[in-house]
């Protein structure tokens, strides 16, 4: 497995699966089901999208989004935000664009082999503190480099002509987070470094 650039310790393995599962497969419903998940509209047993509440549907910051890469598409645009803010949903409308993590940990479903080596995804998947988010902004700024017209979604504010950060109340944040079985405490203290990133 590690030759195959897998992590062999378990929760780390799990994460990485998370990044290869396709929406609406039982690989992504079995992953959601090891993090306790079990209401994650990726799975194919999760309701149909008009039964989500509404502040999960991203029609206007789909537009808002939309106009922005339009108007810049000759100038590299990073687009940032904690975990569970809803890049990833956000993502999905935007085929110019790409995910950080896709990147970084690779993602066998569009052909990209991990930037990172196997040591240093085991390092970056577990606990969010501190050194682990200055490591992993070093290491995506070494590695990854935007280019102008295709935006990149991530946690890290990267060298760019424009920054877009997505941003959800903290109320909001939270509940997300207690929804996916995220630590709070981590996706809030993520949120606090980019937010001290980008001033």
């Amino acid at each position: 497995m590690l030759d195959a650039g897998w992590p062999t310790e378990p929760e780390a393995f799990v994460r990485h699966l998370k990044n290869l599962a396709p929406w609406r497969t039982t690989l992504f419903g079995l992953v959601a089901d090891a993090f306790g998940d079990k209401t994650n509209r990726g799975r194919t047993d999760a309701p149909p999208d008009e039964a989500v509440a509404p502040i999960e549907r991203p029609p206007s910051a789909v537009e808002t989004l939309r106009g922005i890469f339009a108007g810049n598409v000759s100038r590299r645009v990073c687009v940032v935000g904690t975990s569970c803010v809803g890049k990833s949903t956000l993502l999905a409308h935007f085929s110019e664009a790409v995910d950080m993590d896709d990147l970084l940990f690779g993602n066998e479903a569009t052909g990209l082999a991990p930037l990172l080596s196997p040591d240093e995804i085991a390092y970056v998947s577990g606990p969010w503190t501190r050194e682990v988010g200055d490591f992993m902004t070093r290491r995506a700024r070494e590695l990854i480099q935007i280019e102008p017209g295709r935006p990149v979604f991530g946690t890290v504010v990267f060298p760019a002509d424009l920054v877009v950060e997505i941003t959800v109340p903290d109320a909001i944040l939270r509940e997300r987070a207690a929804r996916r079985n995220a630590n709070v405490d981590d996706v809030l203290a993520m949120q606090e470094q980019i937010e001290a990133e980008i001033e």
